[in-house]
Protein backbone atom coordinates (compact mmCIF):
# COMPACT_ATOMS: atom_id res chain seq x y z
CA UNK A 1 0.00 0.00 0.00
CA UNK A 2 1.55 3.25 -0.87
CA UNK A 3 1.70 5.53 1.38
CA UNK A 4 0.56 9.26 1.50
CA UNK A 5 2.59 11.65 0.92
CA UNK A 6 1.96 15.27 3.42
CA UNK A 7 2.22 18.22 1.17
CA UNK A 8 3.70 20.62 3.18
CA UNK A 9 2.13 24.25 3.48
CA UNK A 10 4.35 26.63 2.33
CA UNK A 11 4.51 30.25 4.06
CA UNK A 12 3.53 33.18 2.60
CA UNK A 13 5.48 34.76 0.93
CA UNK A 14 6.85 38.21 -1.46
CA UNK A 15 5.56 35.87 -4.28
CA UNK A 16 2.35 34.81 -2.97
CA UNK A 17 1.04 38.21 -2.60
CA UNK A 18 2.99 39.26 -6.02
CA UNK A 19 0.90 36.61 -8.02
CA UNK A 20 -2.36 37.45 -5.88
CA UNK A 21 -2.27 41.48 -6.76
CA UNK A 22 -0.43 40.39 -10.75
CA UNK A 23 1.83 42.63 -9.84
CA UNK A 24 6.19 42.16 -10.20
CA UNK A 25 7.37 41.33 -6.97
CA UNK A 26 9.97 44.13 -7.19
CA UNK A 27 6.48 46.03 -7.04
CA UNK A 28 5.99 44.23 -3.93
CA UNK A 29 8.84 44.83 -2.20
CA UNK A 30 9.64 48.41 -2.63
CA UNK A 31 5.45 48.44 -1.17
CA UNK A 32 6.26 46.69 1.42
CA UNK A 33 9.60 49.09 2.44
CA UNK A 34 7.45 52.75 1.81
CA UNK A 35 9.52 53.35 -1.36
CA UNK A 36 8.56 55.85 -3.39
CA UNK A 37 8.46 54.06 -6.84
CA UNK A 38 5.51 52.58 -5.38
CA UNK A 39 1.91 54.83 -5.52
CA UNK A 40 -0.48 55.05 -2.19
CA UNK A 41 -2.53 52.93 -4.04
CA UNK A 42 -0.61 50.33 -4.78
CA UNK A 43 1.20 50.14 -0.61
CA UNK A 44 -2.16 50.15 -0.10
CA UNK A 45 -3.52 46.70 -1.63
CA UNK A 46 0.18 45.38 -0.79
CA UNK A 47 -0.27 46.06 2.64
CA UNK A 48 -4.27 44.70 2.77
CA UNK A 49 -2.79 41.12 1.45
CA UNK A 50 0.06 41.16 3.25
CA UNK A 51 -1.91 41.79 6.63
CA UNK A 52 -4.45 38.85 5.09
CA UNK A 53 -1.83 35.94 5.08
CA UNK A 54 -0.13 37.30 8.50
CA UNK A 55 3.34 38.47 6.03
CA UNK A 56 5.91 40.45 7.69
CA UNK A 57 8.94 40.76 5.37
CA UNK A 58 12.35 40.52 7.24
CA UNK A 59 14.20 43.88 8.58
CA UNK A 60 17.49 44.19 7.03
CA UNK A 61 19.12 47.36 8.63
CA UNK A 62 22.66 48.47 7.77
CA UNK A 63 22.10 51.92 8.74
CA UNK A 64 21.38 53.96 11.55
CA UNK A 65 17.73 54.90 12.44
CA UNK A 66 16.63 58.12 10.79
CA UNK A 67 14.47 60.67 12.46
CA UNK A 68 12.79 63.68 10.40
CA UNK A 69 12.21 66.82 12.12
CA UNK A 70 9.05 68.28 9.97
CA UNK A 71 9.19 71.70 10.00
CA UNK A 72 6.04 73.46 8.94
CA UNK A 73 7.10 76.75 7.32
CA UNK A 74 5.57 80.07 7.95
CA UNK A 75 4.45 82.58 4.69
CA UNK A 76 6.97 84.79 3.76
CA UNK A 77 9.81 82.23 5.26
CA UNK A 78 10.87 79.09 2.83
CA UNK A 79 13.56 78.55 5.72
CA UNK A 80 13.38 80.34 9.22
CA UNK A 81 14.82 78.92 12.27
CA UNK A 82 13.97 81.35 15.15
CA UNK A 83 15.36 80.99 18.56
CA UNK A 84 11.82 78.74 20.06
CA UNK A 85 12.73 76.36 16.66
CA UNK A 86 16.99 76.33 17.38
CA UNK A 87 16.15 75.17 20.67
CA UNK A 88 13.95 72.59 20.16
CA UNK A 89 16.17 71.42 17.18
CA UNK A 90 19.30 71.17 20.02
CA UNK A 91 17.04 69.02 22.46
CA UNK A 92 16.31 66.79 19.20
CA UNK A 93 20.06 66.63 17.83
CA UNK A 94 20.76 65.36 21.83
CA UNK A 95 18.90 62.69 21.96
CA UNK A 96 19.85 61.34 18.36
CA UNK A 97 23.61 61.96 19.56
CA UNK A 98 22.76 59.95 22.90
CA UNK A 99 21.03 56.89 20.97
CA UNK A 100 23.63 57.41 17.72
CA UNK A 101 20.47 58.22 15.53
CA UNK A 102 20.31 59.91 12.11
CA UNK A 103 18.42 63.42 12.27
CA UNK A 104 17.42 65.02 9.29
CA UNK A 105 15.27 68.15 8.30
CA UNK A 106 12.78 68.69 6.18
CA UNK A 107 11.22 72.03 5.59
CA UNK A 108 8.47 73.34 3.40
CA UNK A 109 5.21 75.02 3.57
CA UNK A 110 1.88 73.68 4.62
CA UNK A 111 0.08 73.74 1.14
CA UNK A 112 2.97 71.85 -0.34
CA UNK A 113 2.61 69.34 2.41
CA UNK A 114 -1.07 69.36 2.02
CA UNK A 115 -0.55 68.52 -1.72
CA UNK A 116 2.11 65.98 -1.28
CA UNK A 117 2.05 61.88 -0.33
CA UNK A 118 4.32 63.22 2.63
CA UNK A 119 4.87 59.51 4.31
CA UNK A 120 6.37 58.88 0.49
CA UNK A 121 8.16 61.92 0.68
CA UNK A 122 9.61 61.12 4.42
CA UNK A 123 10.04 57.50 3.00
CA UNK A 124 11.90 58.71 -0.06
CA UNK A 125 14.27 60.81 2.25
CA UNK A 126 15.20 57.72 4.55
CA UNK A 127 12.67 58.97 7.29
CA UNK A 128 11.98 56.17 10.12
CA UNK A 129 9.75 58.61 12.01
CA UNK A 130 9.19 62.57 12.17
CA UNK A 131 9.01 65.05 14.97
CA UNK A 132 6.65 68.13 13.85
CA UNK A 133 7.11 71.21 14.55
CA UNK A 134 4.53 74.47 13.62
CA UNK A 135 1.61 72.47 12.80
CA UNK A 136 -1.70 74.15 12.89
CA UNK A 137 -5.45 73.77 12.38
CA UNK A 138 -4.55 74.63 8.42
CA UNK A 139 -2.26 71.00 8.59
CA UNK A 140 -4.10 68.42 6.43
CA UNK A 141 -1.43 65.70 6.25
CA UNK A 142 -1.74 63.67 9.61
CA UNK A 143 -4.56 61.23 8.37
CA UNK A 144 -2.31 59.96 5.81
CA UNK A 145 0.47 59.53 8.43
CA UNK A 146 -2.19 57.70 10.36
CA UNK A 147 -3.65 55.89 7.80
CA UNK A 148 -0.28 53.97 6.87
CA UNK A 149 1.44 53.82 10.42
CA UNK A 150 3.57 56.61 9.89
CA UNK A 151 5.09 57.14 13.53
CA UNK A 152 5.54 60.69 14.52
CA UNK A 153 5.37 63.73 17.15
CA UNK A 154 3.87 67.15 17.50
CA UNK A 155 5.67 69.38 19.84
CA UNK A 156 3.32 72.08 21.38
CA UNK A 157 1.21 72.49 18.47
CA UNK A 158 -0.83 69.97 16.08
CA UNK A 159 -3.90 70.49 14.06
CA UNK A 160 -6.22 70.51 17.31
CA UNK A 161 -7.12 66.41 16.84
CA UNK A 162 -3.95 65.09 17.88
CA UNK A 163 -3.77 64.65 21.68
CA UNK A 164 -2.38 61.22 21.54
CA UNK A 165 0.89 62.36 19.58
CA UNK A 166 1.03 66.20 20.99
CA UNK A 167 3.80 66.90 23.60
CA UNK A 168 2.24 70.39 24.87
CA UNK A 169 2.86 72.61 27.53
CA UNK A 170 -0.06 74.20 29.50
CA UNK A 171 -0.35 77.48 28.53
CA UNK A 172 -3.18 78.81 30.47
CA UNK A 173 -1.94 78.36 33.75
CA UNK A 174 1.77 79.84 32.20
CA UNK A 175 -0.08 82.53 31.20
CA UNK A 176 -2.33 82.50 34.98
CA UNK A 177 1.16 82.48 36.60
CA UNK A 178 2.25 85.80 34.64
CA UNK A 179 -0.61 87.33 35.88
CA UNK A 180 -1.07 86.57 38.88
CA UNK A 181 2.87 87.89 39.50
CA UNK A 182 1.58 91.28 38.39
CA UNK A 183 -1.38 91.13 40.63
CA UNK A 184 0.51 90.33 43.23
CA UNK A 185 2.42 93.19 42.75
CA UNK A 186 -0.96 95.67 43.15
CA UNK A 187 -1.30 95.93 39.26
CA UNK A 188 -4.85 96.51 38.19
CA UNK A 189 -4.69 97.59 34.78
CA UNK A 190 -2.68 94.79 33.09
CA UNK A 191 -2.78 95.53 29.26
CA UNK A 192 -1.77 91.96 27.00
CA UNK A 193 0.22 91.89 23.30
CA UNK A 194 -0.43 89.30 21.22
CA UNK A 195 1.16 88.82 18.26
CA UNK A 196 -0.45 85.57 17.29
CA UNK A 197 -4.19 85.83 17.96
CA UNK A 198 -5.07 82.29 15.81
CA UNK A 199 -2.48 80.24 17.37
CA UNK A 200 -3.86 77.70 19.80
CA UNK A 201 -0.87 78.18 22.20
CA UNK A 202 -1.74 81.97 22.52
CA UNK A 203 -5.55 81.53 22.59
CA UNK A 204 -4.81 79.70 25.46
CA UNK A 205 -2.73 82.04 27.22
CA UNK A 206 -5.14 84.42 26.72
CA UNK A 207 -7.85 82.91 28.52
CA UNK A 208 -5.18 82.41 31.35
CA UNK A 209 -4.58 86.00 31.49
CA UNK A 210 -8.73 86.81 31.49
CA UNK A 211 -9.01 83.71 34.38
CA UNK A 212 -6.50 85.64 36.56
CA UNK A 213 -8.03 88.93 36.46
CA UNK A 214 -11.71 87.89 36.75
CA UNK A 215 -10.79 85.82 39.63
CA UNK A 216 -9.48 89.21 41.08
CA UNK A 217 -12.88 91.11 39.90
CA UNK A 218 -11.40 93.02 36.55
CA UNK A 219 -12.91 93.48 33.94
CA UNK A 220 -11.23 93.07 30.63
CA UNK A 221 -11.44 95.83 28.64
CA UNK A 222 -10.84 96.02 24.97
CA UNK A 223 -8.40 99.11 24.69
CA UNK A 224 -6.05 97.08 26.85
CA UNK A 225 -6.18 94.17 24.30
CA UNK A 226 -3.45 94.59 21.59
CA UNK A 227 -3.50 91.60 18.87
CA UNK A 228 -1.47 91.36 15.85
CA UNK A 229 -2.75 91.64 12.20
CA UNK A 230 -1.27 88.73 10.27
CA UNK A 231 -1.56 90.55 6.98
CA UNK A 232 -0.27 93.95 7.95
CA UNK A 233 1.92 93.01 10.89
CA UNK A 234 5.27 91.23 9.89
CA UNK A 235 7.50 89.61 13.19
CA UNK A 236 6.95 89.86 17.08
CA UNK A 237 9.07 93.11 17.78
CA UNK A 238 7.33 95.00 15.14
CA UNK A 239 3.94 94.39 15.81
CA UNK A 240 5.15 94.58 19.81
CA UNK A 241 6.81 98.11 18.94
CA UNK A 242 3.71 99.77 17.43
CA UNK A 243 1.28 97.20 19.59
CA UNK A 244 3.09 99.43 22.81
CA UNK A 245 2.25 102.72 21.00
CA UNK A 246 -1.33 101.76 20.91
CA UNK A 247 -1.58 100.44 24.45
CA UNK A 248 -0.08 104.00 25.79
CA UNK A 249 -2.82 106.19 23.22
CA UNK A 250 -5.96 104.06 24.01
CA UNK A 251 -4.95 102.64 27.64
CA UNK A 252 -2.48 105.32 29.31
CA UNK A 253 -3.40 104.63 32.88
CA UNK A 254 -2.17 100.67 31.95
CA UNK A 255 0.73 99.54 34.57
CA UNK A 256 1.95 96.01 33.37
CA UNK A 257 1.95 94.49 30.37
CA UNK A 258 2.21 90.94 29.61
CA UNK A 259 3.49 89.72 26.10
CA UNK A 260 2.89 86.57 24.28
CA UNK A 261 6.22 85.91 23.29
CA UNK A 262 9.41 86.54 23.75
CA UNK A 263 9.73 88.95 20.61
CA UNK A 264 6.64 90.93 21.80
CA UNK A 265 8.43 91.56 25.31
CA UNK A 266 11.85 92.99 23.53
CA UNK A 267 9.76 94.82 21.24
CA UNK A 268 8.25 96.78 24.03
CA UNK A 269 10.58 97.19 26.15
CA UNK A 270 12.30 99.02 22.81
CA UNK A 271 9.56 101.17 22.59
CA UNK A 272 9.67 102.21 26.53
CA UNK A 273 13.09 102.82 26.18
CA UNK A 274 12.79 104.71 23.45
CA UNK A 275 9.83 107.36 24.55
CA UNK A 276 11.49 107.52 28.26
CA UNK A 277 9.31 105.20 29.98
CA UNK A 278 11.13 103.63 32.91
CA UNK A 279 10.75 100.17 33.38
CA UNK A 280 9.59 98.67 36.44
CA UNK A 281 8.96 102.13 37.60
CA UNK A 282 6.22 103.51 35.28
CA UNK A 283 5.11 100.10 33.88
CA UNK A 284 6.14 96.23 34.25
CA UNK A 285 6.61 94.04 31.41
CA UNK A 286 6.56 90.14 31.52
CA UNK A 287 6.93 88.15 28.68
CA UNK A 288 7.01 84.23 27.39
CA UNK A 289 10.00 81.98 26.38
CA UNK A 290 13.06 82.42 27.99
CA UNK A 291 15.89 81.81 25.73
CA UNK A 292 19.30 82.15 26.87
CA UNK A 293 20.22 85.62 26.24
CA UNK A 294 16.57 86.65 28.15
CA UNK A 295 18.73 87.77 31.14
CA UNK A 296 20.44 90.43 29.38
CA UNK A 297 17.86 92.46 28.18
CA UNK A 298 17.67 95.60 29.75
CA UNK A 299 16.06 95.54 32.35
CA UNK A 300 16.14 91.91 32.55
CA UNK A 301 13.04 90.25 31.67
CA UNK A 302 10.22 88.69 33.93
CA UNK A 303 9.38 85.82 31.72
CA UNK A 304 7.87 82.26 31.63
CA UNK A 305 10.86 79.59 30.68
CA UNK A 306 9.57 77.00 28.43
CA UNK A 307 12.43 73.90 28.37
CA UNK A 308 12.05 73.86 24.68
CA UNK A 309 15.68 72.05 24.36
CA UNK A 310 14.19 69.03 27.48
CA UNK A 311 10.92 69.48 24.85
CA UNK A 312 12.91 68.42 21.96
CA UNK A 313 14.84 65.74 23.42
CA UNK A 314 11.30 64.03 25.03
CA UNK A 315 9.70 64.47 21.18
CA UNK A 316 12.93 62.40 19.71
CA UNK A 317 12.38 59.74 22.32
CA UNK A 318 8.66 59.31 21.72
CA UNK A 319 9.16 59.11 18.27
CA UNK A 320 11.94 56.83 18.75
CA UNK A 321 9.48 54.63 20.42
CA UNK A 322 7.02 54.60 17.95
CA UNK A 323 9.71 53.35 15.76
CA UNK A 324 10.64 50.45 17.09
CA UNK A 325 6.76 49.64 17.76
CA UNK A 326 6.37 50.95 21.63
CA UNK A 327 3.70 53.14 22.60
CA UNK A 328 4.47 56.28 23.57
CA UNK A 329 4.97 56.86 27.45
CA UNK A 330 5.09 60.63 29.03
CA UNK A 331 4.51 60.06 33.04
CA UNK A 332 3.02 63.00 34.74
CA UNK A 333 5.75 63.95 36.35
CA UNK A 334 7.10 64.43 32.84
CA UNK A 335 4.60 66.74 32.17
CA UNK A 336 5.29 68.63 34.79
CA UNK A 337 9.00 68.91 34.32
CA UNK A 338 8.24 70.11 30.95
CA UNK A 339 5.75 72.71 31.25
CA UNK A 340 7.42 75.66 32.59
CA UNK A 341 7.77 78.40 35.05
CA UNK A 342 7.86 81.98 36.11
CA UNK A 343 11.16 83.63 36.28
CA UNK A 344 11.00 87.06 38.04
CA UNK A 345 13.51 89.60 37.20
CA UNK A 346 13.63 93.56 37.08
CA UNK A 347 11.57 94.25 34.45
CA UNK A 348 8.27 93.75 37.14
CA UNK A 349 7.75 95.85 40.01
CA UNK A 350 5.15 97.08 42.41
CA UNK A 351 2.25 99.17 40.34
CA UNK A 352 2.77 103.35 40.07
CA UNK A 353 0.49 104.82 42.61
CA UNK A 354 -0.10 108.02 40.15
CA UNK A 355 -1.93 106.53 37.65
Amino acid sequence: MASARKTKSKKPSIYTISRELGVSPATVSRALNHHPAASASVRAKVQQIAAKYNYRPRVMRNRAMNLCVLIQQIDGHPLDFDPYLSRCLEGIALYCNHEELEMSLYSTHVNDLNRQDVVRELRRRGADGAIVLRANEDSLYFDPMDEQGFPYYCLLNDDGGRAARLLNIDNESLAQQAAEHLLSLGHRTIGILNNAPHSTAHQSRFRGYRLALEAHGIEIEDRRVVSANPKTDHGDMEFSRRGMQTLRQEAPDTTAVLAMSEGAARGALAWLFENDIRVPEMISVVGFDDFPDTAYTCPSLTTIRIPYVEIGYEGARQVHRLCRALDPLLRQSDRERLNGRLIVRKSTGPARTNV
